[in-house]
C-alpha cells in the first residue's frame, strides 16, 4: 500500500537538507504546516494530497513499519519514527509551477532533488481532523539517534570528496561504507579489493577512537584543543590573529587544529572549510586528508553542508548525495539500519531495489572497480621511477634472501618488474587518455541534454501559465457575460433612466444654448427647460401650464448628426407631447416622493 505525507512545498527543502523525514518537534525552523498537528509523530495519509496542501511525499515502508501504524481517521495513520530519505518514492505537486520553483530554490544549495523525483498530480480533497487520533505513542525521544544519523551520514559524505582529481571518491570510502553493509564488502572481495577498517573504529566507538569521541561529539573550544595537544605531548602556536601553526602539529592534534580552525556556514573561525572542500583537501599534510574529513562532517554533520562547493570553473565538489544511484540510496538506508536498528549490518534492501535509481556503468581500467551500481576509479598505481616507486622497491631489497639466492635473481626480478611496470603505466596512459576524451564528451553530451530537459521543464511550466490563464480569460467571460445580462433587467434600466434625470452637465432655460456636440446623434441631445424648477428639475413655465412638445423633424435614419445650432425653445417645440408629458409626470412624483431609492423604483414602475 501507498502511504504519503503531506506537506506544504516549502516545507520540503527541510526534510532533504538532514536526509531525514522526521516529526515537526525535531525541527527548528521549519515553517508550521498539517504535520504540526501531530508533532511527535508523522502524520501519513493513504490518500494523495490534502485539501490543506500543496505537496506531498511518497513513502515505502516496510512489513513491520506498517505494523507500528496507529489509525487516525478514515484514510490517515501516524508513524512514530523518523524515516530515511532513502524511503522518498516521489514528491507530488498539484501544480507544474510550484514543481519548478521548490526544486529550483532547493537545489541551487541546500540539497538534491532529481527532477525524475518529483511529478504533478491532482490531489485528494480529504481534510485531516486532529480530534480522530492522539501522538501519545511518539512518546519516545528520537534525538539522539537522529543526531548521530547527522554525524555518520555527515563523516561519509565529506570523506567521498577526500580523493584524488581523477577520481570519483576517496581511496578507502568504500571500504568505509562496507562496514554497514555487507553487500558492499562482498562486491569489493569479489574483485580482490582489500577491506582497510581504519576508520571502523569511530564508529564502534573503540580503539585509539575512544578517547577522542567526546570531542568529536561537540564544537571543539581552544581549551579542548590544548588539553588534546598536552595529552599528545604537543604545543599550540597561535599568531597575533590567532592562527594556530599548523606546521609542527601531527596526528590527532593536527587534525583536531584544522576542525577547530575551519568553520561551516555562519560559524566564527579563521578559515572557511570551503576551500577544503573545493579543492579536495588537498592542501593537508600526507596521509591525512581522508580522515581528516570524515572527523570533520561527523563532528559538524551532514545537515549543516551545501549541497556542493567550488565553482564551476574548478569544478564543483559535490558533498551531499545526488540521490541518482543505487549507491547513493543504499548509503542513506544502511547508516539508517545502523543508527535506528541497533548497529545493524544491512544487506540487500529489496524494497528500495524495486523502484530506486540504477546506472548502467562497467569498469574501463583495470584499477576500476564496482560497488553496487556505480564505478569507482581506483587509484593508479605510482609512476615508474618516482619515488614512491622506488620506495616500493626498498621494501623488496630488505627482504631479499642474499645469501642463499643469488644476485642474478633480484637483478632480472627488479628488471621484469619494471619492464612489465612500464607497459601497463604505458596502457593505463592509453586508457585514460580514452577515458578523458569519453569523459569530456558525455559531459558535454550531459550538459546539452541537462539544458533540454531545463527548456522541456520551462515549456511545461509555460503550458501551465497558458492553461491558468486560459481558466482565468473563461472566468472572467463569463462574469462579463454575466454582467451585460444583468445590464438588461428592469432594475438596470430604472437606475439608468435615474441617473439620466440627475445629470448635472445640461442646462435648462429659455435662453440656454446646448453644446454644439456635433458628435452626439440628435435623439441624444439635451432636451431645454421651461424656466421654473422644481428641486433642480425643470417642470414647466411660471403658469403652471404642462409644457406641450411636438416630434422632432430633424431625427434622421442611421442617427445622423446635427449640425445646426438650437435653443432650449426649438428644442421644446420639437419633443413629441407624449414624451413631454411622461416627464413631467415622473418629475412631480419624483419631488413629491420619498428619497428612498426602492420607493423610487416604485414610482418608475407604476409610470411605466
Amino acid at each position: 500500500m501507498a502511504y504519503y505525507l503531506p506537506i506544504n512545498s516549502t516545507s520540503l527543502a527541510h526534510y532533504f537538507v538532514c536526509a531525514c523525514i522526521k516529526p515537526a518537534r525535531y525541527f527548528n525552523n521549519k515553517p508550521k504546516d498539517i504535520q504540526d498537528r501531530f508533532r511527535n509523530v508523522l502524520l501519513l495519509s493513504t490518500e494523495l494530497g490534502t485539501k490543506e496542501t500543496d505537496c506531498c511525499i511518497e513513502l515505502i515502508l516496510t512489513e513491520d513499519e506498517e505494523k507500528t501504524l496507529s489509525s487516525c481517521g478514515k484514510c490517515f495513520s501516524l508513524f512514530a519514527s523518523p524515516l530515511p530519505i532513502s524511503r522518498v518514492k516521489k514528491v507530488y505537486f498539484q501544480e507544474q509551477r510550484q514543481l519548478e520553483q521548490t526544486l529550483s530554490n532547493i537545489n541551487i544549495s541546500a540539497a538534491f532533488v532529481p527532477y525524475s523525483l518529483a511529478e504533478v498530480k491532482g490531489f485528494s480533497n480529504v481534510v485531516c481532523d486532529a480530534s480522530n487520533g492522539n501522538d501519545k505513542q511518539g512518546t519516545n525521544d528520537y534525538s539522539d539517534q537522529i543526531e548521530m544519523f547527522d554525524r555518520i551520514l555527515g563523516a561519509l559524505a565529506l570523506m567521498k570528496t577526500a580523493r584524488e582529481p581523477y577520481m570519483n571518491y576517496s581511496e578507502n570510502y568504500a571500504s568505509t561504507l562496507s562496514f554497514f553493509n555487507s553487500t558492499v564488502k562482498d562486491n569489493l572481495e569479489r574483485q580482490n579489493r582489500k577491506i582497510v577498517d581504519k576508520f571502523f573504529g569511530l564508529f564502534e566507538r573503540t580503539g585509539s577512537f575512544e578517547k577522542f569521541m567526546p570531542y568529536l561529539e561537540k564544537p571543539i573550544s581552544k581549551e579542548d584543543l590544548d588539553q588534546i595537544a598536552t595529552d599528545d605531548k604537543q604545543e599550540i602556536k597561535r599568531s597575533i590573529s590567532k592562527a594556530i601553526d599548523f606546521d609542527k602539529l601531527s596526528g590527532m592534534t593536527y587534525a583536531f587544529a584544522i576542525l577547530k580552525s575551519y568553520g561551516v556556514g555562519g560559524e566564527a573561525a579563521t578559515k572557511k572549510i570551503d576551500s577544503l572542500v573545493s579543492t579536495n583537501f588537498k592542501d593537508l599534510k600526507d596521509g591525512m586528508a581522508e580522515g581528516i574529513a570524515l572527523y570533520y562532517g561527523y563532528n559538524r554533520g551532514y545537515s549543516v553542508f551545501s549541497n556542493s562547493y567550488g565553482t564551476e570553473e574548478t569544478e564543483r565538489q559535490t558533498v551531499k548525495y545526488l540521490l541518482d544511484s543505487q549507491l547513493d540510496y543504499y548509503t542513506i538506508e544502511s547508516v539508517y539500519q545502523f543508527v535506528f536498528n541497533k548497529n545493524t549490518t544491512s544487506s540487500r534492501f529489496p524494497y528500495i531495489d524495486e523502484w530506486c535509481p540504477k546506472k548502467n556503468q562497467h569498469p574501463k581500467k583495470k584499477t576500476d572497480y564496482m560497488v553496487l551500481d556505480t564505478v569507482f576509479i581506483g587509484k593508479k598505481k605510482p609512476s615508474v621511477f618516482s619515488e614512491e616507486y622506488f620506495l616500493g622497491f626498498l621494501g623488496e631489497i630488505k627482504t631479499f634472501d642474499f645469501i642463499n639466492v643469488p644476485l642474478a635473481s633480484l637483478v632480472e626480478h627488479i628488471w621484469n618488474k619494471v619492464a612489465e611496470d612500464t607497459r601497463e603505466e604505458i596502457e593505463d596512459a592509453a586508457e585514460t587518455k580514452v577515458a578523458e576524451t569519453e569523459a569530456k564528451w558525455t559531459a558535454n553530451y550531459n550538459k546539452a541534454q541537462a539544458e533540454i530537459d531545463s527548456l522541456k521543464r520551462q515549456i511545461e511550466f509555460q503550458d501551465g501559465s497558458i492553461l491558468d490563464l486560459q481558466k482565468q480569460n473563461d472566468t472572467l467571460t463569463k462574469e462579463l457575460d454575466l454582467l451585460k445580462s444583468n445590464i438588461g433587467s428592469p432594475y438596470a434600466k430604472v437606475e439608468e433612466k435615474a441617473q439620466l434625470l440627475h445629470e448635472p452637465g445640461a442646462i435648462y432655460g429659455p435662453e440656454s444654448k446646448v453644446q454644439e456636440g456635433n458628435d452626439l446623434p440628435d435623439e441624444d441631445q439635451p432636451l431645454a427647460a421651461a424656466t421654473s424648477t422644481v428641486d433642480g428639475y425643470p417642470a414647466g413655465k411660471k403658469s403652471g401650464k404642462t409644457i406641450k412638445t411636438k416630434s422632432s423633424s430633424s431625427k434622421t435614419k442611421g442617427a445622423s448628426k446635427s449640425t445646426k445650432k438650437m435653443t432650449g425653445k426649438d428644442i421644446v417645440e420639437d419633443v413629441d407631447k407624449d414624451v413631454a408629458e411622461n416627464q413631467s409626470s415622473m418629475i412631480e412624483n419624483i419631488a413629491k416622493s420619498s428619497t428612498d431609492k426602492g420607493e423610487c423604483f416604485s414610482l418608475f414602475d407604476q409610470n411605466e
